[in-house]
C-alpha cells in the first residue's frame, strides 16, 4: 500500500509518502524485500532524498538504484518480514528544478516490491504487488 504525499508541491519541495509491504499481511514470511519505485514514469522530475523505517523492523535502508529509479533495500541482512508482519517505510523525494515541473502539472507514482520465498536465495525471487498514488 502506498499513501499519498501532499496535494501540492513546488520546485525544491520534499514530498514524503508511505509504503507498506505487504499491503495486507500474509501467512508466510517475505525475505530480502526490495522496494522498486521508478520516479521517471511519474510525470514529474523527482529525485530520491531518503527512506526511513517507520515500523516492522530495524533495517538499514539504502537506495541501490539511481536518484530517480529507486531500489530500496537493506544490503546487509535484507528486509525480512515475518509471517503476518508488515514493513512500513517513509520515502522522501524532492521536486527537481526542471522545465518539466511547471505550475499545474499533475503526477502519479507507482511503487512495487519483490521478495524471496527462501531467505538469501535469489532464484526464489517473486514480484509483489504495486500501488499508485
Amino acid at each position: 500500500m502506498k499513501t499519498d504525499g501532499p496535494a501540492t508541491a513546488t520546485i525544491g519541495d520534499e514530498i514524503t509518502y508511505r509504503i507498506t509491504v505487504p499491503e495486507v499481511p500474509v501467512a508466510t514470511p517475505l525475505y530480502d524485500v526490495r522496494i522498486l519505485d521508478d520516479l521517471t514514469i511519474s510525470g514529474a522530475d523527482l529525485e530520491f532524498v531518503s527512506a526511513v523505517v517507520v515500523s516492522g523492523g530495524s533495517w538499514t535502508l539504502t537506495n541501490t538504484g539511481t536518484s530517480n529509479n529507486l531500489v530500496i533495500e537493506d544490503t546487509g541482512a535484507g528486509i525480512d518480514i515475518p509471517a503476518s508482519g508488515q514493513a512500513v517505510i517513509d520515502v522522501t523525494v524532492r521536486v527537481s528544478n526542471t522545465v518539466n515541473n511547471q505550475i499545474g502539472d499533475t503526477f502519479n507514482n507507482t511503487a512495487t516490491y519483490t521478495f524471496n520465498r527462501t531467505n538469501n536465495l535469489l532464484t526464489s525471487q517473486t514480484p509483489g504487488s504495486g500501488d499508485t498514488t
